[in-house]
């Protein structure tokens, strides 16, 4: 979920955690990861706040269980079941994968085609923000893109069609995280049909 929050103000929003084992503080500072959860695991945490997206808690239970899949799925086992940890276990065939995928001029998202389909597109409005994150979903994309490596290649028609799809998907408004009772505009479920 995407929160505005106005300058200098506070906004408590809806987060979940991506490391199930561990329970003492680190630092009193917030800084971001440089780095995303996987596709499969941002999939279980959407699909469990789709109704309710503003609910506290409601999907950790699913993420712990999908970093903990991914874990197993890559026979690796971090101590505190750390989603990072992984990232960094795999982080030699993750670059070697991801140096074919350097940032373009004016790139505003991307598409993951796995398996020979598309399965996860992310894109912001300018090209200046998709260059702050393209290399932190890049990690994940790559993570879940690994087991696919050797696999059917999916050919440009599969992002096409994943775009078209979400192109047509039903814009739905609710509560939103910023103060004053702001609406909050998410995208429901998209229909298959192309």
């Amino acid at each position: 979920m995407s929160v505005l929050v106005e300058a200098n103000s506070s906004v408590t929003i809806p987060v979940s955690c991506v490391e199930q084992g561990r329970w003492q503080w680190e630092s009193d500072a917030f800084r971001p990861a440089g780095r995303t959860p996987a596709p499969q695991v941002r999939r279980a945490k959407a699909e469990h706040l789709r109704e309710a997206p503003l609910q506290r808690g409601a999907a950790q239970d699913a993420v712990w269980d999908a970093v903990e899949l991914k874990q197993v799925e890559h026979g690796f086992r971090s101590g505190t079941g750390k989603h990072g940890d992984l990232i960094e276990h795999e982080r030699p065939r993750l670059g070697a994968l991801a140096g074919a995928f350097a940032l373009q001029e004016g790139q505003c998202g991307m598409v993951l085609c796995a398996g020979g389909s598309a399965v996860c597109m992310d894109a912001v409005s300018r090209p200046d923000v998709f260059a702050h994150l393209h290399g932190a979903l890049l990690d994940g994309y790559m993570l879940d893109a690994l087991r696919h490596v050797d696999g059917p290649v999916a050919d440009d028609a599969a992002a096409a069609d994943l775009v078209a799809v979400v192109g047509r998907a039903r814009r739905a408004e609710g509560p939103g995280a910023a103060p004053g009772g702001a609406r909050a505009a998410r995208i429901a479920r998209p229909s298959r049909r192309r």
